[in-house]
């Protein structure tokens, strides 16, 4: 597995990133500690 994680408040990221959905990578998300919602990504390789 190859996974990226985005865990950055600061972008304030409202759906996953469409760059990485497109190379093929499977977005997850969870809510941060201040309330934001953090998307990571995984690929299997």
């Amino acid at each position: 597995w190859l996974v990226i994680c985005n865990g950055d408040d600061e972008f304030k990221r409202t759906a996953p990133d469409p760059e990485l959905t497109r190379r093929g990578f499977e977005p997850f998300c969870h809510e941060s500690p201040s309330g934001g919602i953090i998307y990571n990504y995984r690929l299997r390789v």
